[in-house]
């Protein structure tokens, strides 16, 4: 009976660090996205991101009123650097794995999302975290996020909340970056 307990409790604790490490995946790769396609073309929203998205994507993009990548949720964000492979590996020398990564990262994020009723083992969990800080790693994200991000796992609660303040200052200065009219980014940026 205690160890479904402390199994429990485990597998609490590693969604809350694969919903975090997520999250710093989707503020890193919009940043990244915006930086690195703003050098390919100062209009990259139509020519790079609008048509890299399939039909109901674009639709719900348009309804949303999405004028930037910080306007996109997560799945949206990973589809707009997967289907820019060719450009991205062409003209700016992207590591071709990164794309792996990315669909890797699209899969860890509908496991943890819309789990089933079976836990998943904490191998598996090693190894999707793993999987998202070499994707991390590859695109350049401060070794300071990624340390926050793996870090997590082996940290006790005190200890996350001081590792924790990498990633939120990460996401502060993303945030501060981008204020409009007196507001900060876009919610769909919280993920």
């Amino acid at each position: 009976m205690s160890y479904n307990l402390e199994r429990r409790e485990e597998m609490s604790r590693e969604m809350g660090t694969i919903y975090m490490a997520l999250d710093a995946v989707t503020k890193f790769v919009a940043e990244w996205l915006d930086k690195n396609l703003k050098t390919l073309d100062s209009d990259y929203w139509d020519r790079y991101v609008m048509t890299s998205l399939y039909a109901a994507q674009r639709e719900t993009v348009k309804a949303n009123g999405a004028k930037t990548v910080f306007d996109l949720d997560q799945p949206t964000i990973l589809s707009v650097f997967i289907q820019n492979k060719p450009v991205l590996v062409g003209k700016l020398g992207v590591d071709p794995q990164l794309f792996g990564y990315a669909h890797s990262i699209k899969d860890i994020r509908n496991k943890y999302f819309h789990k089933n009723s079976k836990p998943l083992p904490q191998k598996r969990f090693k190894h999707d975290l793993g999987t998202i800080e070499l994707f991390l790693e590859g695109l350049g994200a401060d070794r300071e996020i990624i340390d926050a991000v793996k870090g997590e796992f082996t940290k006790t609660k005190d200890d996350k909340a001081q590792t924790s303040l990498a990633v939120k200052k990460h996401i502060t200065a993303i945030k501060e970056k981008y204020i409009v009219d007196g507001k900060t980014a876009p919610e769909a940026l919280m993920f």
